[in-house]
């Protein structure tokens, strides 16, 4: 994208391919010359043809084009060596190549210029003998460079009207208004804009707007266009005070066959409370859009979606969606690092189910069974123990569970971090608050604007509400909150019970209420709900249970009433972790090195990781995490 240059630089690219698009003309008008005077055709049709030739010479050298002088010594050698055989063969090549083209065009001019029968080549030979066209394979041939300069459709905006440009887009929508004029719209990544094709514009036919008018949506196509500026608002685009006037269309890749949804169909807003349920207002909508082009509107759901995620990931939203969580990631990086954390990355094969539970995925390794590891854990714990100090992860997490809900998956993408502390592990906890405020601010920067408004219009969601310290709530306090709500604690262990999904959304509804924030931290969750590598709090929490071992010293992070990050302080010393594993069954034979690697020397240490997917869920306030994913796996889905 040339989103940086200034409108000088933009104006001498164009006019660098210009010339060399005329450049191209004169040569195969000279060919064209030639090969009548070798016919022995008729003087008149001769004249006629060098009357054109001279006519784009002139347009050439008036462009600022130099002519090449014609060396007559060289004509009368017989012998031009190899290098004068191969330079032979390469334009007696092209020459080929631009004859074809010229023969297919005639024919489509003959037949109506139908898609199907446009001219048809390389796109340097066929851009020297057609305005129209669809170019053969791009393999990247050398004879088929032209050294164009595309302009991004996002940076037509900062283009001087009346400038040229060469823009590659998806055809959006194209619809012939008469037999002269066909608009176009033009889609790349969140941006669109019209392009008309219309017999006002110097070399375009009638055949030319047949050709454009039948080129199949989602087809990507190149032009060759004059910026404008339109008299009213193109309110059906993303760029409403721009137009391109097409000078030269060609398809670069057809869509083959029916689409299986339509974009503007799977683009419709939802209620907000339901992913897949349509406002009245835009089904309304959608329903009058769709019978002004002969179909009928069809509500498209999950499943069609997802069988076809290269289309469904065309709209804004997803568009936006998946960007955002770029930002997000390369927030959570930049930030680590300028705390002076270490990037590693751990095996995704393990020896046994290190974490003591029973969601995990057991695998084939040649004479023995292994396991695909449910969390980086284990390894960044001994990597605090090989002296990094601060290390993060991002890479695939992998969980066994049965779960067919909105917000599980059987593979996810970890955000994890670890790193050691001097003497408590809150220490811990204020890189972690301080780590999402800046992942938080970033997404809410205005550069961001377009993307957000891109998802906003189809997933309404309300801001996020952060304090710029983040609240934490000790656990009896957070029971506390739900208890004077009136909330039963029906499960035998009472409130040292661990909270399921009603109840953490229940509690994010009263902390918003109390506190004014959709962001929070719990300390110190019950010991028994925690994996066997927690610490165990020596302190009871103000308001808990007395008892020793109760509580641990970990916790969760919330967004909006559901968690998203779970961590703790992490044992580092071998008597206690052995003991603790052998209380959970857990047998740590299989990675006895991660056992040994706590008695020669381990800090203390804590960390925690988060669910990329969810994290963006929930942050955009949606509904589903398979919208945040990018080919989602769940228990019934592995393809595609």
């Amino acid at each position: 994208e040339y989103m940086g240059h200034t409108s000088i630089s933009i104006a001498m690219a164009d006019n660098n391919v210009e010339l060399e698009l005329l450049k191209n003309e004169v040569s195969a008008q000279g060919q064209i010359v030639r090969g009548l005077k070798d016919a022995g055709a008729a003087k008149e049709e001769i004249d006629a043809a060098v009357a054109k030739l001279l006519e784009l010479k002139k347009k050439y050298t008036a462009a600022g084009g130099v002519e090449e002088k014609k060396d007559a010594s060289k004509d009368k050698k017989k012998d031009a060596g190899a290098a004068g055989a191969a330079g032979e063969s390469k334009g007696n090549s092209e020459r080929e190549a631009a004859k074809e083209a010229r023969r297919r065009a005639r024919e489509a001019q003959a037949s109506g210029g139908s898609a199907a029968e446009a001219p048809t080549a390389l796109m340097r030979a066929l851009i020297a003998s057609s305005p129209f066209g669809k170019y053969q394979l791009v393999r990247s041939e050398p004879e088929a460079l032209t050294g164009r300069v595309f302009t991004s459709i996002k940076a037509l905006s900062a283009v001087a009207k009346d400038s040229v440009v060469h823009v590659r887009g998806y055809v959006q929508n194209a619809m012939s208004t008469t037999k002269k004029r066909c608009f176009v719209h033009l889609r790349e990544g969140l941006y669109t804009v019209q392009a008309l094709v219309q017999t006002e514009t110097e070399g375009v036919t009638t055949d030319m707007v047949k050709f454009t008018s039948g080129i199949p949506k989602e087809s990507i196509v190149d032009v060759e266009a004059v910026v404008s500026t339109p008299p009213d608002p193109i309110t059906g685009c993303t760029l409403q005070t721009v137009e391109l006037i097409v000078r030269r269309i060609y398809v670069v890749n057809a869509c083959i066959g029916e689409l299986p949804f339509q974009l503007a169909d799977a683009s419709q807003p939802n209620t907000g409370d339901d992913d897949q349920a349509v406002t009245e207002a835009a089904h309304a909508a959608a329903s009058a859009a769709a019978a002004a082009e002969g179909r009928v509107y069809s509500q498209v759901g999950q499943e069609i979606r997802l069988n076809n995620r290269w289309i469904d990931l065309r709209t804004r939203a997803n568009q936006g969606i998946f960007r955002l969580q770029s930002v997000a990631v390369q927030a959570f990086r930049s930030f680590l690092l300028g705390e002076g954390f270490v990037e590693i990355h751990t095996p995704k094969l393990v020896a046994t189910a290190s974490e003591g539970g029973a969601g995990v995925f057991k695998v084939n390794y040649f004479d023995r069974h292994v396991y695909l590891a449910q969390s980086p854990q284990l390894y960044k714990q001994m990597a605090i123990c090989s002296g990094l100090q601060r290390v993060f992860e991002i890479g695939p997490v992998f969980r066994a569970e049965n779960s067919n809900t909105n917000r599980h998956l059987t593979e996810f993408t970890g955000l994890d971090m670890e790193m050691e502390f001097k003497e408590d592990y809150r220490e811990v906890l204020d890189v972690i608050g301080r780590m999402f405020i800046a992942i938080f601010d970033e997404l809410g920067k205005p550069e961001w604007d377009e993307l957000r408004a891109a998802v906003n219009e189809q997933h309404p969601f309300e801001p996020l509400q952060y304090p710029r310290e983040t609240l934490i709530l000790e656990w009896p306090e957070a029971m506390e909150i739900l208890a004077q709500s009136g909330h039963e604690f029906t499960d035998p262990l009472g409130r040292l019970a661990d909270m399921d999904t009603p109840t953490e959304k229940k509690l994010g509804r009263l902390v918003k209420e109390k506190y004014g924030t959709d962001f929070y931290i719990i300390n110190r969750f019950p010991t028994h709900i925690r994996p066997f590598y927690t610490m165990p709090s020596p302190v009871t929490p103000p308001g808990g249970q007395p008892g020793e071992g109760l509580y641990s010293n970990s916790y969760d992070v919330f967004l909006r009433g559901q968690e998203i990050v779970s961590g703790a302080q992490r044992i580092h010393d071998p008597e206690l972790l052995l003991r603790r594993a052998a209380e959970l069954k857990v047998d740590l034979t299989p990675i006895q090195a991660y056992v040994d690697s706590f008695s020669k020397g381990a800090p203390p240490h804590a960390g925690c990781g988060c669910g990329m997917e969810r994290l963006i869920m929930l942050y955009l306030g949606l509904t589903n995490i398979r919208k945040t994913t990018f080919f989602p796996r769940d228990p019934v889905r592995v393809t595609p």
